[in-house]
């Protein structure tokens, strides 16, 4: 066996940059699963306004079946190889034709059953598009080991680079074939060619060959650990599949298709954001297995970061999720919005209940993965039961409502054999989540009254940064919840020391970081009153959008005041979750101080901002609180102008 080989098999243990290099490589997953999600949703886009919800509707009651495909195949194999400190050839060759043998047999059984299929749906094209389906289980069995392998090297920029290819390509095809009126054929055929591009790069990419098989005690030991897994997984993939199949069943593949489009994009955004990076942390944290409290540490951060990034996605699209759907797929797929918007609320808490897998595995005890996978799916069944009466929007709620019910204490159950407890797990993701809900109920609010007037693309990109403001006051003004930008700036700092040779300080003889020094120049002269024109001149058609802004003149200075406060409150609130520099704090320290010394300084800053206005006031566009606000910027941040210019001190 070659050297080059030998590298998948060998003994992997901690490392002393193991966390930041895992955290390199989580950004490289994110990544490539942005790109993937990105292609994804740019093919649906497209596709969905070719195909009509019928077609979405027939492809996903076979989707929802083959769905099962890689946890049949794999049988957690992947993650038995990837905890396991040492495997061998004969180990994985043996893995390898268990995979394909099993993927054979499940390719002549889903095939023989297409006819039974058609039956129970009533739908006769049914039998054509289960039997070219079939052959998933086989492709899948192709490349599950190649992965493994390539996980346990940490190779993970080979596998983004494969999955990113195989999905532009297969998704590309889809659209070919939509354009030439192959109608559902066009789904069912892009997950064939994606599995078949990906076994491709696979054995490309792992030059590893598959020998002889020979089921010794090892190979045992690796499928015992694997089924732990592949129970969860199952169980886990009964639940997602159950709710579409009923949903097909009792209410038709009319209905299906818009609860299928509304969870495509949901899974396609708690794929990218969640469960993209199961992968890196369990390689991670496997090297831990034997350092507790170091193991303890590095989950905390990580899924407080986890939680801390990706929920208040999920509060925000709770939000503007009709808009979302509109604006990505048409009118015609407008009923799938207020799905989204369940959806997204259940991704808050699914967010922090994908993450359990990271500790089963690292504590080596995937028989509790799959005990708990079972008790979850069993709730989850009862959820669908109860929400099924009333339709696809039932189900979505009673699901989201279990989600909530199930994160914490998956979590807790999960880590209890590392000593991870409720209180652990309520201080790492606790204030993230409580958050994230209010940000979700406080911008609905805003969204259903202030916003109400306005256009999908307009209340789309108002929300965003309303939602966002709301969460970051939220969780690092009212919580104190710091440490996931720490690291980011951590992050940020040790990109600039590589592509600087890692020298330091910065350029410039300074301690600032470039990011930094430019953010302390915004405040001197002349880029302060350049950015202050720029914002009144943008912030105003903005606020004139909106028509409660329009008919009131003090509701449109309360919301001008309200953006101000904004600009104070936000970046005060950042940098004291931020570790900035020493320097940085000072001059801003310097700043804060100087804003209390004189009130002119505050006012002198206004009359850039009226500025800024001053042209929709001339050309007439201004309502009569823009009048007013652009009156009080000019005449009283001029006067603040005037005086300051002579109170100032030297040398400011």
């Amino acid at each position: 066996m070659t050297k080059s080989i030998d590298r998948y098999f060998d003994i992997h243990e901690a490392q002393a940059d193991l966390g930041l290099a895992s955290v390199h490589s989580g950004l490289i997953l994110l990544f490539a699963r942005s790109l993937n999600v990105i292609v994804q949703l740019g093919s649906t886009v497209v596709i969905a306004r070719l195909l009509g919800p019928h077609d979405f509707g027939l492809a996903t009651i076979v989707l929802a079946l083959t769905g099962f495909a890689f946890m049949l195949i794999d049988l957690g194999t992947t993650d038995a190889a990837v905890h396991k400190a040492r495997v061998t050839h004969l180990e994985i060759s043996t893995l390898f034709w268990i995979n394909i043998s099993v993927g054979a047999v499940l390719t002549v059984l889903f095939a023989a059953a297409s006819g039974i299929l058609a039956s129970v749906f009533g739908e006769r094209e049914l039998v054509n598009i289960a039997l070219v389906s079939s052959l998933t289980f086989v492709m899948t069995g192709l490349a599950v080991q190649h992965y493994a392998l390539m996980r346990r090297a940490m190779e993970f920029r080979r596998l983004a680079i494969i999955d990113i290819c195989a999905n532009i390509i297969g998704s590309v095809v889809a659209i070919v074939l939509a354009l030439r009126g192959w109608g559902y054929w066009a789904l069912i055929l892009k997950p064939l060619m994606t599995l078949g591009l990906t076994a491709i790069g696979a054995w490309i990419s792992c030059p590893w060959l598959p020998g002889r098989p020979s089921l010794t005690p090892e190979v045992k030991g690796l499928l015992r650990f694997g089924l732990g897994v592949c129970g969860f997984t199952l169980s886990d993939q009964l639940v997602r599949s159950a709710d579409r199949l009923a949903i097909g069943y009792f209410y038709g593949s009319g209905p299906l298709g818009f609860f299928q489009n509304a969870f495509l994009l949901y899974s396609n955004l708690i794929n990218l954001l969640a469960e993209s990076l199961h992968n890196v942390a369990v390689s991670s944290l496997s090297r831990l297995r034997d350092q507790h409290d170091e193991l303890k540490r590095s989950w905390a951060l990580a899924l407080s970061t986890l939680s801390f990034v990706v929920v208040p996605g999920f509060a925000t699209l709770a939000v503007i999720g009709t808009d979302f759907v509109v604006l990505l797929l048409g009118e015609k797929w407008a009923p799938a919005g207020p799905l989204l918007c369940v959806f997204a609320m259940r991704g808050i808490g699914q967010t922090v209940e994908r993450s359990m897998g990271w500790l089963h595995i690292s504590a080596g005890r995937p028989e509790r993965w799959m005990r708990w996978g079972v008790a979850s799916a069993g709730v989850q069944l009862v959820a669908l039961a109860i929400g099924l009466p009333f339709g696809p929007m039932g189900v979505a709620i009673a699901y989201a409502v279990a989600m909530f019910g199930l994160c914490i204490p998956a979590v807790v159950y999960a880590g209890r054999p590392l000593g991870i407890s409720t209180r652990d797990v309520l201080a790492a993701v606790g204030p993230q989540i409580i958050s994230a809900v209010a940000t979700a109920g406080i911008g609905s609010i805003v969204h259903a009254t202030l916003l109400s007037g306005l256009s999908h693309g307009a209340r789309f990109l108002i929300t965003i940064p309303i939602c966002a403001a709301i969460y970051l006051l939220l969780v690092v003004g009212v919580f104190g919840v710091r440490q996931p930008l720490r690291l980011a700036h951590r992050l940020l700092r040790d990109l600039m020391h590589r592509t600087t040779g890692g020298s330091s300080p910065f350029p410039g003889g300074t301690d600032m970081s470039p990011i930094e020094q430019k953010l302390t120049k915004l405040d001197d002269w002349p880029m302060s009153a350049i950015w202050r024109v720029a914002f009144g001149f943008c912030v105003t058609p903005i606020l004139g959008l909106l028509p409660v802004a329009r008919e009131s003149m003090w509701v449109y200075a309360a919301l001008f005041i309200m953006v101000l406060m904004a600009l104070r409150v936000v970046p005060a609130v950042l940098r004291r979750g931020l570790s900035v520099s020493t320097e940085a704090n000072e001059i801003w320290k310097r700043r804060r101080f100087m804003s209390k010394d004189y009130d002119s300084y505050q006012w002198q800053k206004l009359f850039w901002i009226g500025l800024g206005m001053l042209p929709y006031a001339i050309i007439g566009g201004l309502s009569r609180g823009g009048l007013l606000v652009a009156a009080v910027c000019l005449l009283g941040g001029g006067a603040g102008l005037m005086t300051w210019q002579k109170a100032k001190p030297a040398g400011t």
